[in-house]
């Protein structure tokens, strides 16, 4: 009986030993690895040509990029007044530039040296002759009438000393800048300075047009200037000139239930395969208008969306990770752009590696 416990006790001891060898070779050689990943979410955008008309079909809506809209207009104006850059070399004679004033329903001519006194007795003259409408005013430059005494002559009215006393304080002179002997240059309008002046005027009425019809800054507008006029002409003195604008504003109003279905018709159509797109958000689509005709418009639409990688994602194809260390699986992925934050668990913990076995790998997207 001794002998028979002692036998068994040696059979258990090397199946129990076998067993642990065993199962640690099957530990040594078997690992398995789950990758986390919490996607970064990207910015997409999708451009493509839009047909604007009046009315629409079901097959065109279905098979064409086209929805449909209403063609409005508004007119708006305004007037600002902008700095004078532009500069001539000065005459010796002339000492700035004065607005003459008709608060009469006639027009007023004034010949060339027309005398003109300020508060201080200074006298002036113009240099050419003007007429002066009813109701209205000109610019004309001015020279002293005696040089050698003349003392500068500040901002305020003057006096027409040859008009009769009646209509001197109907028809006068303003001058709006100070009127003094200058050496060197001195300011006049030019074409350029009108230009710049439409130019800011113009986007100022853009600017408003669009707040007061509620469109967002990304929608387009067509803008024509139907008039504008400046109160000096080219080639006259002064630091300022005031300019008054009126604007034509076409502007677009779209289906917005058919854009969405024709922006998520495009995205069904595009290479967006292991991406998840969000929600349609009209928002985020500008557009320029490239023709406008009266019957329907052309636009270049730019519709900007967050998409987050799936776990169908060829980035995450298991292939990628067999038996790269888990700070190279990081590193791959993180230089992809579109993982946020990730985890890599590497079983049991002292393999150093992924299997090469892609069946033993698992990747979940949170």
């Amino acid at each position: 009986m001794p002998k028979i416990n002692l036998y068994r006790n040696i059979s258990v001891t090397f199946i129990v030993f076998t067993a642990m060898l065993l199962s640690a070779v099957f530990l040594f050689f078997y690992s398995q690895a789950v990758i986390i990943v919490t996607p970064q979410s990207q910015d997409i955008k999708l451009s493509f040509n839009l047909t604007v008309k009046p009315s629409t079909t079901p097959t065109e809506l279905q098979s064409q990029d086209i929805v449909s809209g209403s063609f409005l207009f508004k007119e708006v104006q305004g007037s600002s007044t902008f700095p004078v850059l532009s500069t001539k070399t000065a005459s010796s004679s002339v000492v700035g530039t004065v607005k003459i004033v008709n608060n009469t329903t006639h027009d007023q001519a004034l010949v060339k040296t027309t005398q003109l006194q300020a508060e201080n007795g200074v006298i002036v003259r113009t240099n050419e002759s003007v007429t002066v409408p009813g109701g209205g005013s000109v610019t004309v430059d001015v020279y002293p009438k005696e040089p050698d005494t003349f003392t500068s002559v500040n901002s305020g009215n003057l006096k027409i000393i040859k008009l009769a006393t009646s209509l001197q304080d109907k028809i006068f002179a303003v001058a709006e800048s100070k009127l003094a002997k200058s050496s060197g240059e001195i300011k006049v309008l030019s074409q350029g300075d009108i230009n710049r002046g439409q130019e800011q005027l113009k986007q100022q009425l853009i600017t408003q047009a669009k707040s007061e019809l509620g469109l967002k800054e990304g929608e387009a507008i067509m803008a024509t200037v139907e008039q504008a006029i400046t109160d000096k002409q080219i080639g006259q003195s002064g630091d300022s000139f005031n300019l008054s604008m009126k604007l034509k504003i076409q502007y677009l109003q779209m289906d917005q239930g058919q854009l969405t279905d024709l922006i998520n018709r495009k995205i069904q159509n595009s290479n967006m395969s292991g991406l998840k797109i969000g929600n349609i958000d009209i928002n985020n689509l500008n557009y320029i208008i490239l023709n406008f005709y009266p019957d329907l418009v052309t636009l270049k639409v730019n519709y900007a969306m967050k998409a987050i990688l799936t776990a169908d994602n060829d980035i995450l194809n298991k292939s990628n990770f067999t038996g790269k260390t888990a700070d190279e699986v990081k590193d791959y992925l993180t230089k992809t752009g579109m993982v946020k934050d990730l985890q890599v668990n590497i079983s049991p913990y002292w393999k150093k590696t992924m299997p090469k076995d892609e069946g033993r790998i698992k990747v979940i997207v949170n």
